[in-house]
């Protein structure tokens, strides 16, 4: 009973946090079941008391009741909300199927992102914690968009690259949509971005994009298909064990490009794969939170400090203490040496101000 309030209370946090275009012939149509049903009369007009969206949610709510559940929408109104959801979904580029099964952690998680795009990449944020059918669905839409790796299809990526774009891949194509065309080039432009991504001169919010889609490709190596096609001999060849142990619906946690990089250390992999496990090294030795395995394993050592005795032990027991504490003695000097003179400096002025 309180897990089915907490989902309702989640469903109405999701319906009021969202803009939602009410025209004239959804009113038309229900005005007579949001009187019935959700107690309210004139839901039309704005009413600090009672939103739109409040009382949207309440209809929702009422829609897919069945007979033994009690009370339920006339058929034109519930016709009319599945419309309103619809279309709602499309404005904000939403896949309606997904807004069905994700509406409870849409409001959970999700609440403040209602900007076009924001919602799904929200979700792929907190893929770990939502509800089963949810993250099913999710998955599925995230392994689609990297296998067309057309980066329109993602906003907030293509916004924040758009100069970028200009700058050095405007004779790259968009994306080759390789679900449906498996043998197409891999050279595409979220390719061309990763390989700029280090530049001095691009943009750091395009920067923080790529990485942020490097890292969710890196956990899973399904979600990257110009490695998956590289090293498609390859994984099965090398990696079958973690492919056996693994669940369909389950990240991988980078294990399998863990083993990947094992093998090419030992110089076993095919020309292609070692090409694309090559770059992987090259940016993970730049970020290590392009390497989920060494960030699991290592993450209480690279945690920052949590007070200055925990600084201190760090400190302490790095290789590099006497050249620390070296800095950290010289920028103590300096400072002394600076109010000194400041001092001094103020004690002659106040001292020329007394003569006068």
């Amino acid at each position: 009973m309180v897990e089915d309030c907490e989902h309702r209370l989640l469903e109405l946090q999701y319906f009021i946090s969202r803009d939602w275009k009410l025209d004239t012939v959804l009113y038309r149509k229900c005005q007579g079941d949001a009187s019935r049903l959700c107690h309210t009369h004139g839901w039309n007009e704005t009413s600090e008391l009672m939103p739109p969206g409040a009382v949207f949610s309440c209809l929702y709510r009422h829609a897919y009741r069945t007979e033994e559940q009690g009370r339920r929408l006339s058929r034109e109104c519930r016709a009319e909300v599945q419309r309103i959801l619809h279309q709602r979904a499309m404005d904000v580029k939403l896949d309606p199927a997904l807004q069905d099964k994700c509406m409870i952690d849409l409001g959970k998680w999700c609440s403040e992102k209602t900007e076009t795009g924001q919602e799904l990449e929200c979700l792929q944020d907190h893929l770990d914690d939502l509800v089963s059918d949810c993250r099913d669905i999710v998955g599925n839409l995230t392994e689609l968009e990297s296998e067309t790796e057309d980066i329109r299809l993602e906003p907030e990526l293509y916004e924040a690259c758009k100069s970028d774009i200009k700058n050095y891949c405007q004779n790259v194509p968009y994306g080759n949509a390789q679900r449906f065309c498996p043998e197409a080039d891999s050279k595409n432009m979220l390719q061309c971005l990763k390989q700029n991504k280090n530049s001095e001169v691009m943009d750091p919010k395009c920067k923080q994009m790529i990485t942020k889609r490097q890292i969710t490709q890196n956990t899973d190596y399904r979600l990257n298909p110009v490695l998956r096609k590289a090293c498609k001999a390859d994984i099965p060849k090398f990696c079958q064990n973690i492919l056996n142990r693994a669940k369909d619906d389950t990240e991988l946690e980078g294990q399998v490009i863990s083993c990947l990089k094992l093998k090419y250390a030992d110089q076993r992999l095919s020309p292609d794969c070692e090409d694309q496990i090559r770059v992987i090294i090259q940016e993970s030795a730049l970020d290590y939170r392009l390497d989920p395995q060494l960030q699991m394993h290592c993450s209480e050592e690279v945690a920052p400090a949590e007070g200055f005795s925990d600084l201190a032990m760090q400190v302490m027991t790095s290789p590099s203490k006497n050249y620390i504490l070296s800095v950290i003695t010289v920028g103590i000097c300096v400072l002394f040496l600076i109010g000194l003179m400041c001092g001094r400096i103020t004690k002659r002025v106040t001292r020329e101000l007394k003569d006068r």
